[in-house]
C-alpha cells in the first residue's frame, strides 16, 4: 500500500465521520478513536499492516473505484465486521492485520504474530 496508507486511512476515517459516526485521529499518529454507543474504540491501523488492501480495485469493487476509495471502504466492512463478530478488549484497543481488526493493543497482537 505504501504512501497510500495513510491517504487509505484518512479517507476511513472521513466515510465513518460521514455515516455520522464520532471519530477522530492525529495526523502523525497511526491510531483512530472511534465511538460506537458511548463506547471508545482505539484502532491501530499501520500502512506495513495494510497490506492487501490494494488489491485489483476494478476486481473488488467495480470500474472506475480507485485503489485508495477501494482500501477505505475494505477498512470500513472490516470494521464493522470485526465489531459485529467480537468483543471488544477491556482496553479499547484494536489493532488492524490484514483482514480485520483483533480486538488486542497493538504490542500484544505484535507478540501474538510471532509466535
Amino acid at each position: 500500500m505504501g504512501g497510500d496508507g495513510r491517504d487509505a486511512v484518512e479517507l476511513f476515517v472521513s466515510k465513518l465521520a460521514s455515516e455520522g459516526t464520532p471519530v477522530s485521529r492525529r495526523a502523525d499518529h497511526d491510531e483512530v478513536v472511534v465511538v460506537v454507543d458511548r463506547q471508545a474504540h482505539r484502532l491501530w491501523i499501520t500502512p506495513e499492516s495494510a497490506v492487501g488492501l490494494d488489491a485489483d480495485p476494478e476486481r473488488v469493487r467495480g470500474p472506475g473505484v480507485t485503489g485508495l476509495e477501494s482500501a477505505a471502504r475494505l477498512l470500513l466492512v472490516h470494521w464493522d465486521e470485526s465489531l459485529a463478530t467480537r468483543e471488544p478488549h477491556p482496553s479499547g484497543w484494536w489493532t488492524y492485520q490484514e483482514c480485520g481488526f483483533d480486538p488486542l493493543p497493538p504490542g500484544e497482537a505484535h507478540h501474538a504474530r510471532h509466535r
